[in-house]
């Protein structure tokens, strides 16, 4: 729901790079805290790893010096003034026409949407950092249930489709059943939705072999990477200070994932539930 929004006020590149942070920061915290009725997962050197999830974190905030600039509006194609079920479908009135959208926040000025932007992608990426949560939880107060994370998958998907589901029936009754559906990104969509699939199947894997202790700092910092990459292909972010900033936030961000793996060495989860909330 915030993925729109958060692309317009501060753009792609950007809108990534900040929601992984705070997605690695949550997701590493509930696993390592025991949060939610989880159990603590021990890293094998609790040293490395806290220095580790630290640059990561560090990171972020040097990818928040970086000035964006979003894209403001789209072009779409709408039928405007569509004919009645009395009047034949091939009439002028029914022609698509060019029309540019604009919404609240095109309109806002440069600071308030940069805040505004920044504070949904913060949103976005904690509640995601709970991503796997209730799965986690489940097997570990349920000795007896399957410890395969992929056992999960499927419901876990069933819920994420009735969850859109239920958020696209709301769109349209907000519309009053016109809703703006841009045809040429259907395909595209389904696709990217595959892929985010199978990249989540890996990382219900990763989880299971490497706990979220590892695995969150690790996997969150590749679309910050890739998020970064594609702001300068779409020329979001641009200029040599921000060119600069962008690859000192790299080398940061590597090596806070690659001191984040070497602490895995041991690692172990705590029988008791202490901590959690």
């Amino acid at each position: 729901m915030a993925t729109v929004p958060i692309i317009k006020t501060i753009g792609l590149g950007q809108g990534i790079l900040v929601w992984a942070s705070f997605n690695l920061l949550s997701g590493w915290a509930s696993g390592r805290f025991g949060w939610f009725g989880m159990k603590p997962e021990i890293p094998g050197d609790p040293v490395l790893n806290y220095v580790g999830v630290v640059l990561c974190l560090v990171s972020a905030f040097v990818y928040m010096f970086m000035k964006t600039t979003p894209q403001t509006s789209v072009e779409i194609t709408v039928i405007v003034n569509g004919p009645t079920e009395e009047e034949p479908l091939l009439t002028p009135s029914a022609v698509p026409v060019r029309e540019t959208e604009s919404v609240i926040y095109d309109r806002l000025p440069p600071v308030p949407k940069r805040v505004i932007g920044t504070v949904m992608a913060v949103i976005a990426g904690v509640l995601y950092g709970f991503n796997f949560t209730p799965i986690i939880a489940y097997k570990d107060n349920h000795p007896e249930a399957s410890q395969n994370g992929l056992d999960y998958a499927f419901a876990h998907f069933c819920g994420i489709l009735l969850s859109s589901t239920g958020y696209l029936i709301i769109y349209c009754f907000a519309m009053r059943n016109k809703p703006r559906i841009y045809n040429q990104a259907i395909l595209p969509g389904i696709v990217a939705g595959v892929m985010w699939g199978v990249a989540d199947m890996a990382w219900f894997i990763a989880n299971d072999k490497l706990s979220e202790t590892i695995s969150f700092p690790i996997i969150t910092s590749g679309p910050a990477m890739i998020g970064g990459l594609w702001g300068v292909f779409f020329r979001e972010i641009r200029g040599k200070r921000n060119i600069i900033i962008l690859l000192i936030a790299f080398a940061i961000t590597i090596t806070g994932s690659v001191l984040t793996g070497l602490s895995l060495s041991g690692a172990s989860k705590n029988a008791t539930v202490t901590g959690s909330m």
